[in-house]
């Protein structure tokens, strides 16, 4: 809802993302298994400074998305309220893409 400072979301250390899934069964609740570290390759800010795309590795299906934004700011200074981000990708089409706001 504000536009982003490209000095703190252009920078992709500023990105910690991995992935895993749950096993599913009978009871409830499974841990977390297979906690992967996904690198983020490159971040890219829209011409709007509203978005920020992420450039990663293959994505796998089946797996659980985990990301975690740490030291980005709007571009007024202010810290982003919602620091964490999850989504659970269920199958991939050519040339898919991911976009979290």
């Amino acid at each position: 809802t504000k536009d982003v400072d490209p000095a703190t979301a252009g920078d992709p250390d500023a990105y910690s993302l991995q992935h895993y899934h749950y096993h599913y069964h009978r009871t409830y609740g499974s841990p977390k298994v297979d906690e992967t570290p996904v690198e983020v390759k490159t971040a890219r800010i829209s011409s709007d400074r509203r978005r920020v795309s992420l450039v990663l590795p293959e994505l796998v299906a089946g797996k659980v998305y985990e990301l975690h934004i740490k030291g980005l700011k709007a571009a007024d200074g202010n810290p982003l309220l919602h620091t964490a981000a999850y989504y659970t990708l269920n199958r991939t089409l050519p040339c898919s893409r991911v976009e979290i706001r």
